[in-house]
């Protein structure tokens, strides 16, 4: 009797299917692996040759800036039109004596003073002190640039109300013995003189734009500051530096009739655009 040898029994059909499925998944995982290398292979080159993007300080400066005369710029902050300000239109009181304050206006406004642009709110800050918001990164940034070559600014002074003002004002007034009775009699004129050689009446200070600071040098005072290091940082090369940021001295050298004796501390921001050739 011949025997007949048993046949395997085929393996089962979903055995044979997921061989097959392996198969197709390490070949789609192979592929993975090819392309990811590619990918980053690519990814790699490009960011090598990404060009630098420059920080906004960088590039302000590289900016060409004008070079101004101290009148050319105390014309130029005369006429710049400021965002968030309005016109003065009723001089405000001062002595609260009609004509004393006709007198002191007039006084005021024969050295030049004149009246400027109050700011319709200051929610920015210099230092603690309230400032325009538009200018506030100017200043931060104006002062970390100074502070990296070892110069402290410091911010004394910022934005001024009107009422700030008179009340400076008349305690300037004060401080020479001038009554009203006196500046409206006319036997004042020259004591007034002396004290807007130091005060602005209110109205006439630039500080009510909120755009204008004081500024101090490490531990010195106002009245020193142009003896600095921070002035001489700030002003060399025609205030290249200041520039840089939008600000310019508020009383420049060479300007006749600013209204006060010359202020070296004081500097108001009048956009870096204002200052490009």
């Amino acid at each position: 009797m011949r025997v007949i040898p048993l046949r395997k029994p085929p393996p089962p059909r979903a055995k044979r299917k997921s061989r097959a499925f392996q198969m197709v998944f390490t070949a789609f995982l192979a592929s993975l692996a090819v392309a990811g290398a590619f990918f980053y292979r690519s990814s790699t080159n490009y960011l090598i040759v990404q060009p630098t993007v420059k920080a906004p300080i960088d590039e302000a400066k590289e900016k060409e800036f004008r070079i101004f005369t101290g009148e050319q710029l105390r014309d130029l902050y005369n006429n710049f039109r400021y965002t968030n300000t309005d016109k003065i239109i009723e001089p405000p009181s001062i002595t609260g004596d009609v004509v004393a304050d006709a007198k002191i206006r007039e006084l005021a406004e024969s050295r030049g003073y004149r009246m400027r642009r109050l700011a319709r709110s200051t929610t920015g800050k210099a230092d603690e002190r309230p400032l325009q918001l538009i200018a506030q990164k100017s200043w931060l940034d104006l002062k970390a640039e100074a502070a990296q070559g070892g110069v402290v600014l410091t911010v004394t002074s910022a934005f001024r109300s009107v009422g700030d003002q008179r009340t400076i004002f008349l305690q300037g007034l004060e401080a020479y013995g001038i009554s009203a009775q006196d500046i409206a009699g006319g036997q004042a004129d020259s004591l007034v003189d002396k004290v807007l050689q130091t005060y602005a009446p209110p109205g006439y200070s630039r500080h009510h734009t909120g755009f204008t600071i004081d500024l101090t040098c490490g531990t010195n005072g106002l009245t020193n500051f142009v003896t600095t290091i921070c002035y001489e940082w700030l002003s060399r090369d025609n205030h290249q530096r200041a520039k840089t940021f939008g600000w310019v001295p508020s009383y420049p050298e060479g300007a006749d009739l600013q209204g006060p004796e010359p202020e070296p501390w004081e500097y108001i921001w009048v956009t870096v655009d204002a200052l490009l050739k």
